[in-house]
């Protein structure tokens, strides 16, 4: 299964080489909780939300072939 995963504004920091987006080729069946920790070693609680194909997720969504991942900051300001 091919998805691809976007971490947006400062999450991009988290990952490697601070992409823009990843493309991954996974076979079996993974949550978006484990693409995260186990690919990528960034911690779930650094990341507010989860829009998958434009709709809100939860943390034990299995993705699909073809899924764009969004993966939101917590909002800060002051």
């Amino acid at each position: 299964m091919l998805i691809t995963l976007r971490p947006i504004g400062h999450l991009k920091e988290l990952f490697p080489a601070n992409q823009e987006k990843y493309e991954l080729e996974l076979s079996g069946t993974w949550t978006i909780r484990n693409i995260v920790t186990k690919s990528f070693d960034v911690d779930p609680d650094s990341i507010s939300g989860i829009v998958v194909e434009g709709k809100h997720r939860k943390w034990d969504y299995e993705p699909k072939s073809g899924d764009e991942i969004l993966l939101i900051p917590p909002l800060g300001g002051g």
